[in-house]
């Protein structure tokens, strides 16, 4: 009797029958894999997971994430096409509720993988709830971007004369002139402290801010623009303070000015097109070294082809 037993144990069929039922117990319920999980809702918005047919399968963990604040237009809506193009996981955190649907059209059609929040950088309990919401995930890319432009007295202006050189500067609302430094230099600061763990967690370790040469001590700017540019360099003390704060946890820090760009802040008649700006910008994301932490650098047009090129500024 044991004789058979032990024939039967290591015959082909007892062997088929074990695995089946292996495969049977060991099979979860459903399917874990993030593809397949229900989308959630953040904020009133939902997220979305394009299919990648454009490239090899790649899994969620294999993919590097990017983090895009001011999201729904301008730079920032070219910087999410620009890393969905490329296959990247963007994480999109838009101000004004709808500018998602325009967002998500972009997922449709492009191989990287979208998802949207609505987030006012201002808001200290929104910052703090995605950043819990998105504990687990490493940020290899942070790009704080939103911003806003407030009240200018521009040199153009006829009232703007060399007998009054400060023009309309007592005229400005002053809870708009708070807007703009609580948007571009506080938000921008909480954005980076409240997602500085997922950023050390991430293989890319990168922190950007967008700036503007407005915000150079070392530039020759249109006068006028005191509330922008006072921003702007703020911001630049921000990210050049954080820059040496961060550098131990191997994280590199910098900013970036875009260029001057047609969008609604840069007006139409700048000579760059949103993605030109963005290509320029995310070329020198993806290529920066070591050195560049702690830099201010510059995306300009450089020739009637729509190229850019790349040049350092004076904090």
């Amino acid at each position: 009797m044991f004789t058979w037993l032990a024939s039967y144990l290591n015959s082909p069929i007892c062997s088929q029958l074990g695995g089946l039922l292996t495969g049977i117990m060991l099979r979860p319920p459903y399917d874990t894999s993030k593809k397949n999980m229900p989308n959630y809702s953040v904020f009133g918005d939902t997220s979305l997971f394009s299919k990648n047919n454009n490239k090899s399968e790649q899994t969620e963990e294999q993919k590097n994430t990017v983090l895009i604040t001011g999201a729904g237009r301008g730079i920032g809506y070219a910087l999410v096409e620009r890393y969905l193009k490329e296959g990247w996981k963007v994480i999109a955190c838009h101000h004004v509720s709808g500018q998602e649907l325009g967002l998500k059209s972009l997922a449709q059609k492009l191989p990287g993988h979208l998802e949207t929040h609505q987030l006012d950088v201002t808001n200290q309990s929104q910052i703090k709830n995605l950043s819990s919401i998105l504990r687990n995930i490493k940020i290899d890319v942070l790009v704080s971007n939103a911003g806003k432009y407030g009240p200018t007295a521009p040199s153009g202006d006829p009232t703007f004369s060399k007998s009054q050189p400060l023009g309309k500067l007592l005229t400005f609302d002053k809870n708009k002139c708070l807007d703009v430094f609580a948007t571009n230099v506080l938000g921008s600061l909480w954005v980076a402290e409240a997602f500085v763990e997922q950023v050390s967690a991430s293989e890319k370790k990168t922190i950007v801010f967008i700036s503007s040469r407005f915000g150079s001590m070392h530039e020759d700017v249109p006068r006028g623009h005191y509330i922008y540019s006072a921003s702007k360099a703020a911001l630049n003390k921000i990210m050049k303070d954080l820059s040496i704060e961060l550098i131990g946890r191997g994280i590199t820090t910098f900013s970036i000015h875009p260029g001057w760009v047609r969008t609604d802040m840069g007006e139409i008649h700048a000579p760059l097109s949103a993605e030109a700006s963005a290509q320029g910008v995310y070329e020198f994301i993806n290529s920066h070294t070591r050195e560049t932490i702690g830099c201010f650098a510059s995306i300009d047009m450089e020739n009637k082809n729509h190229s850019t090129k790349v040049s350092y500024l004076g904090l």
